[in-house]
């Protein structure tokens, strides 16, 4: 079997929120996975109404439903790296939870609770659901400066804080705590917290139409779905055997190279996905 056979029958299952505009949730889950030379596949936990600029509706599907979906791909799939984005209940993270336990699989969550756009996607019971069910399991988990703060009831507003709230997210159960620094003045940096040491990565701002320097990522403000795509490129790296600095490397290429390749159309960018993506192995 080829090397890039054997990849493609790698699979990576999404977990997440249907957004009909395809620039965040599931559907851009799928778009960058199937980037990665990985099978995708996606599993919704909600239905929402959203096109980038606000959220409209955001509907809950039921437990049992969504556990039904997840399980039938993890027992009948190859399935090597679990990406998780929206639960918006805490019984959905319970089941979700259950589905995943004594599975081994890598589990990268996107603990979103926000839409880029403004609107709630998770509730503060189905945040604390997400906490004490799926943080104990959790491989890596990345979030915003917003969502860090939410997590760690801290200001995360420079890299010392970012450095220090990604330790108290830690302590909730998470084995590494990625903290995107896209929304702060000046440089791009982005902390890793893990057990054996915090690593910066840091990358110059991406002009609007223009680059910045080859392979650095862009700050993410204001995008549609860039979150999605770091957290679902991260769990695809993992899958593909990379450990997970190297594995953050690549995903925060891609959404580099993702947000480079954006085109503006009206007053919200609709992005495509690079071609070819830039992970090597």
């Amino acid at each position: 079997m080829s090397a890039r056979r054997s990849r493609r029958c790698r699979a990576v299952v999404a977990v997440g929120g249907l957004d009909p505009s395809c620039g965040a949730g599931i559907a851009a889950d799928v778009r960058t996975l199937a980037d990665f030379d990985v099978l995708p596949a996606a599993v919704a936990t909600a239905v929402t109404v959203q096109s980038g600029s606000g959220l409209e509706l955001s509907e809950a599907l039921r437990p049992g439903l969504v556990a039904a979906q997840l399980e039938e791909i993890l027992d009948t799939w190859p399935v090597a790296a679990v990406k998780l984005g929206q639960i918006p209940t805490p019984a959905c993270a319970r089941a979700v939870a259950s589905c995943l336990a004594g599975r081994g699989l890598p589990l990268v969550v996107d603990p979103v609770i926000e839409a880029s756009g403004g609107g709630l996607l998770a509730s503060p019971r189905a945040v604390a659901g997400v906490k004490r069910c799926i943080f104990p399991i959790t491989s890596v988990l990345t979030a915003n400066l917003s969502e860090a703060a939410a997590l760690s009831g801290m200001v995360v507003d420079d890299e010392e804080s970012m450095a220090a709230a990604a330790a108290v997210i830690a302590g909730l159960g998470p084995r590494a705590v990625l903290v995107k620094g896209g929304h702060l003045r000046g440089e791009v940096v982005d902390i890793l917290w893990t057990p054996r040491g915090v690593w910066r990565f840091a990358a110059s701002r991406l002009a609007p139409g223009g680059r910045g320097r080859s392979g650095a990522v862009a700050g993410a403000a204001g995008m549609h779905g860039s979150g999605c795509a770091l957290a679902s490129a991260l769990a695809a790296s993992l899958a593909r055997g990379q450990s997970l600095r190297p594995a953050v490397e690549s995903a925060r290429a891609y959404v580099r190279a993702w947000l480079a390749d954006s085109l503006r159309v009206g007053a919200r960018p609709v992005l495509r996905s690079p071609r070819p993506h830039p992970v090597a192995g």
